[in-house]
């Protein structure tokens, strides 16, 4: 297959496909701190000064007021807010706090996550309506945590108010929050951060990461044998696997970016019961199930999946990468057996699952008759200004075909073909691209008739769908 990077000019029939999109604003913000300064996600005039050292967000203040804060106003109201950082040393009146909900970056206003080890104070999780040195409590407990450990925190907010807070020191996430509240009084993910307060001598201070993204609605409620304990997430990079091992995932196929997927147990990986995990799709879907390549027989339940070429890469020890199994299955309820289900044998890590929308979204059916396009559900950020696009055009296409797109600022661009089953079939663009209007231009004269799946990624941002070829 050649790639065309001519301009293909198609100007007044892209108007039959202006209605909006829904993208999936699956990771609402991440920063990795991979590069020598801050830069314009942060807010650095007039704040705290914070830098970046070896790779780390890095902190080192004598004095109080220690805020590093975003730049950027964000408007989900459904979100999980994760971190790493280290070290939580004690000394005179110090403060660790994670900072959201904040309507302007200049006010005390928001939620504020603080660890305070000062006379065992503890983790409190409050309201600041005005000063965030006290904040109305809205849970506390006291609790110490270990100076010499990173802790990954997260904390989840749901759109009716209820906010949990979680800690990983290493092995897993526990199933019950450490804090739980639910309070109304800040809708909006807004402007968030990290702070460090002390009165007394400074002490080094490193954030590792910091990301949010939002609370995927796709797989819902799943259970284990009657028992809510997994949760949902969405797959990507350093994203961990299980809620009770300290595994990520190294890389994922294309196709499954930001995918919602199930965070299982690994303690459950020798389960053998036939019906053993379920969960709701609020629509059809095609659901993945990625299976450890050291099996030697499958359990039956796994019959009748279509293996794919595709694998899921991760910083496991007892094996790097996993096998990915696809299925369709229609809105309702599914149930899946056990790890080593009859009559399974071999596998020694314990499954994941994860899921994406196979059908269209409603309205656009009437634009091409024929084609239908897929998009993935919107996340509660709705429509992002960072990529606007319109589509395949022509679809069904013959010997060539173009997607018009627009970046509002330079983003890594990928755009990539499947299968109807999810295998990935080619790469077409995997280059970074300057702000402004672009057009991708495809040749698809070799490629065998038929619906294929089109995945085109700017940034942390996704437009998928259905391209039709006919000869």
């Amino acid at each position: 297959m050649k790639i065309n990077s001519t301009r293909f000019k198609c100007i007044w029939l892209l108007t039959l496909l202006t209605l909006p999109l829904s993208l999936q604003a699956q990771v609402i913000f991440r920063d990795d701190f991979t590069r020598a300064s801050l830069g314009k996600d942060w807010l650095t005039t007039g704040y705290a000064k914070w830098s970046i050292v070896n790779g780390l967000a890095y902190n080192y203040i004598d004095g109080a007021g220690g805020t590093l804060t975003s730049s950027k106003k964000h408007t989900a109201t459904s979100y999980v807010l994760e971190t790493k950082v280290y070290p939580l040393k004690n000394g005179y009146w110090r403060e660790y706090g994670i900072v959201f909900g904040k309507p302007s970056p200049d006010a005390d206003y928001g939620y504020i996550l603080k660890y305070h080890p000062y006379y065992n104070l503890g983790l409190m999780l409050g309201r600041s309506d005005g000063n965030e040195f006290y904040p109305v409590i809205l849970d506390w407990e006291h609790i110490t945590l270990d100076p010499d450990k990173q802790y990954s925190i997260k904390i989840v907010k749901s759109a009716d108010g209820k906010i949990e807070v979680y800690l990983n020191s290493g092995s897993g996430y526990s199933k019950d929050p450490v804090l739980e509240a639910r309070d109304k009084t800040y809708p909006a993910l807004g402007h968030l951060g990290l702070r460090v307060d002390t009165q007394t001598a400074a002490e080094p201070y490193y954030v590792d990461w910091i990301e949010a993204r939002s609370l995927p609605s796709l797989i819902t409620n799943p259970e284990i044998k009657g028992t809510e304990a997994y949760e949902v997430a969405n797959m990507g990079v350093n994203v961990p696997l299980y809620i009770d091992r300290d595994y990520n995932f190294v890389s994922v196929p294309a196709f499954l970016q930001g995918a919602a997927f199930i965070q299982t147990g690994n303690a459950n990986k020798k389960d053998t019961h036939y019906s053993f995990l379920k969960f709701n799709l609020d629509q059809e879907a095609i659901v993945y199930v990625a299976y450890d390549p050291r099996a030697k027989v499958l359990p039956a339940w796994l019959n009748g999946w279509q293996k794919l070429a595709d694998k899921i890469y991760t910083t496991d020890p007892g094996t790097s990468y996993l096998h990915v199994y696809s299925k369709v299955f229609p809105a309702g309820t599914v149930s899946l057996g056990g790890n080593l289900a009859a009559p399974a044998a071999g596998a020694l890590t314990n499954y994941l699952v994860a899921a994406l929308p196979s059908r269209p979204s409603p309205g656009r059916e009437g634009i091409f008759p024929e084609i239908t396009s897929k998009f993935q559900a919107a996340g509660p950020e709705g429509f992002s200004d960072e990529i606007t696009a319109n589509g395949f055009y022509p679809n069904p296409a013959r010997d060539k075909t173009a997607i018009r797109y627009t970046l509002q600022q330079a983003a890594d661009v990928t755009l990539t073909i499947s299968d109807k089953q999810g295998r990935s079939m080619a790469t077409f663009v995997n280059e970074r691209r300057q702000a402004g209007t672009h057009e991708e231009v495809m040749d698809v004269q070799q490629m065998a008739e038929g619906i294929y799946l089109y995945q085109l990624r700017t940034g942390d941002q996704i437009q998928s769908g259905k391209l039709l070829i006919k000869h």
